[in-house]
């Protein structure tokens, strides 16, 4: 019965935080993107 609550509270608190992380994701997979492509063009100059 307590495990069961622990799952739940983890489930919707997983749910609610999705959006969030989704949003945190991209951001940090745009700003590498932008970082990988600033780096070699530096060092190529």
């Amino acid at each position: 019965m307590k495990h069961d609550l622990i799952t739940e509270l983890a489930g919707v608190f997983l749910r609610s935080q999705a959006s969030s992380f989704r949003r945190v994701l991209t951001t940090a997979a745009i700003l590498g993107g932008v970082a990988l492509v600033q780096r070699p063009n530096s060092t190529a100059r």
